[in-house]
């Protein structure tokens, strides 16, 4: 590592903000037909063995006849739609490799008081699929998510249901078959989402029920710990899990049916959840997803809520901090939601099934035209005492633009580091992770009384169009991991 002083004119300023970009742009939704009504939610998998990330939508029908409608992924607007009978009214769907053939096959959920069944079933990689399994869960199950909860290598199923029977887990033998269930408790589920909100690399469960929204801690054997309640105890209707706050840890996002709601969970460093956040979202909310759609590597929420014929996004400002709602326009009675590259441009696109019970139900393709963003966060942040430090830039990349870059909630008056490189390293260092190739450092900065730092220079002509410039800042902290702590990285990338 080279320590050099970097000659960018500094400037230690007592106001500062957290700028990033806040542009956001989808083309007027295109409408897919779907094969049958009351689509209830949605899976991705690459079903055809291409590369290209396919979309699948439960379709609950009517009179107990449900389908399941897949979207094969060549680039938009060429997808390849098919569908199938799923052998009653489909609700839950994921998707993933439960027979380990290298292709994803899908596991779909019969929602009704008199079902118990999850179906899974085999892809052949020609874009049909057959019955491989069937797992009998509680009734009605409603929910189901994949992942490798005992880290064997092979895919388990955790299905939420809404009648009874409450959470469970089923682990995968990895032939499509699975074990017995093991119960986790709950009652009258809505979803269920798989994620690592303690930070252990565990994979931990997060259910919302009629009361609320409950927490399991996975311990990497296939068991788990109850973590209780977070947010509210209203009716919550859909959970999603992402890092909201660049920490690394996943947070939470959710849905409540009836208070038109939308919640922020998120975690501590220590462990545990701050106090939940609420924004308003519109009638009748139904599903929530936590993903990056303005591409400036921080979280943004997007949200659907059945009366308000539109998709919610929320983008996120770091430090787990959102902008205010943008509504754009979807079909009558959005259900669910997809988030996914459709049209393999780098930038992700929305999908949101409608249920439009008078007509043929529409599945609304909102095609992401938002401009490539010029800084963004890359690599999570080591928390500290007060949290994740947010480091953030602003300004037009080009010769002689005057560009800032700013850091918020770091330790009052602490000695600091500034790294830059022009390529990014992530290597571990301290408990966290050095973003930025150490080809520069700047010493001798300190934080001011809030914890706060703020560089600002004129951008320079020396880096030419399509190069990459990465930092981050380093800074004592009695409170953190090795007395250290560090703010995500943060790209900056010239047009």
């Amino acid at each position: 590592m080279r320590s050099l002083l970097l000659p960018l004119p500094i400037a230690l300023l007592a106001g500062f903000s957290t700028a990033q970009s806040t542009n956001l742009a989808f083309a007027p939704h295109v409408d897919l037909e779907l094969p049958a009504s009351l689509p209830k939610a949605t899976a991705l998998g690459d079903f055809d063995g291409d590369g290209k990330v396919d979309v699948a939508v439960s379709l609950a029908g009517q009179e107990e006849i449900g389908r399941i409608a897949v979207l094969l992924g060549s680039v938009y607007p060429q997808l390849d739609a098919i569908e199938f009978v799923s052998g009653g009214q489909t609700w839950g769907i994921a998707a993933a490799d439960f027979d380990e053939d290298g292709f994803d096959d899908l596991a779909a959920t019969l929602g009704s008081s008199s079902s118990n069944q999850v179906r899974i079933f085999r892809s052949s990689g020609n874009g049909s699929f057959t019955l491989l399994n069937t797992v009998l869960a509680g009734s009605f199950p409603i929910s189901v998510e994949p992942a490798d909860f005992d880290e064997d290598g092979h895919v388990d199923l955790a299905v939420a249901s809404n009648v009874s029977g409450g959470l469970r887990v089923f682990l995968g033998n990895g032939d499509g078959t699975f074990g017995a269930a093991l119960s986790l408790g709950g009652t009258n589920c809505t979803d269920v989402a798989v994620g690592d909100y303690n930070g252990d690399g565990h994979r931990d469960l997060v259910m919302t029920q009629y009361s609320g929204t409950r927490l399991w801690h996975g311990l990497g054997n296939g068991s788990f710990v109850s973590d209780g309640s977070v947010a509210s105890s209203a009716l919550t209707q859909g959970v999603a899990m992402g890092d909201l706050n660049g920490d690394g840890r996943d947070d939470i996002a959710t849905v409540e049916l009836y208070t038109d709601l939308m919640r922020v969970v998120l975690s501590k460093p220590g462990g545990g959840f701050f106090s939940s956040v609420s924004y308003d979202l519109g009638g009748f909310p139904n599903d929530v997803r936590i993903a990056d759609v303005n591409g400036d590597g921080i979280g943004d929420v997007i949200a659907v809520a059945q009366d308000n014929d539109a998709v919610s996004v929320w983008l996120g400002l770091g430090g787990g901090a959102l902008g205010g709602k943008t509504n754009i326009a979807a079909g009558p009675q959005p259900t669910c939601l997809a988030v996914v590259d459709l049209d393999a441009d780098g930038a992700l696109d929305v999908m949101a099934p409608c249920r439009n019970l008078a007509e043929t139900p529409p599945a609304p393709i909102l095609v992401n035209q938002t401009s490539a963003a010029q800084w963004a966060w890359t690599g999570a942040a080591l928390s500290g005492a007060n949290g994740v430090a947010a480091w953030s830039g602003a300004g037009d990349l080009s010769a002689g633009s005057p560009v800032s870059a700013t850091l918020t909630s770091g330790t009052a008056f602490a000695p600091a580091l500034l790294v830059v490189g022009q390529s990014a390293a992530n290597l571990p260092l301290l408990g966290g992770l050095l973003v930025p190739n150490p080809d520069q450092l700047v010493a001798g900065i300190a934080l001011d009384a809030s914890g706060g730092l703020d560089f600002q220079w004129p951008w320079p002509a020396s880096l030419p169009s399509g190069s990459e410039l990465y930092t981050q800042v380093w800074f004592f902290d009695p409170g953190a991991v090795e007395l250290f702590a560090a703010s995500n990285g943060l790209v900056a990338r010239v047009p």
